[in-house]
């Protein structure tokens, strides 16, 4: 699904009374969950042991 049509998806979902800032929190969590999406596909993820370690860093 391009870009556009995540978008479109995503304000026709909404109600009619959605605030401008409840759309745009909204737009931006749904760019947030495709950047996952993409590093995940291309590998670019930490098991949980990995995050417990640098975590224990802190």
């Amino acid at each position: 699904m391009s870009d556009k049509q995540l978008i479109l998806n995503t304000l026709q979902n909404m109600d009619d009374t959605t605030s401008y800032e409840e759309i745009l929190y909204k737009l931006y969590e749904q760019f947030e969950i495709q950047k996952g999406i993409k590093d995940m596909e291309g590998g670019n993820t930490k098991t949980s042991k990995e995050v417990k370690e640098i975590i224990n860093k802190w």
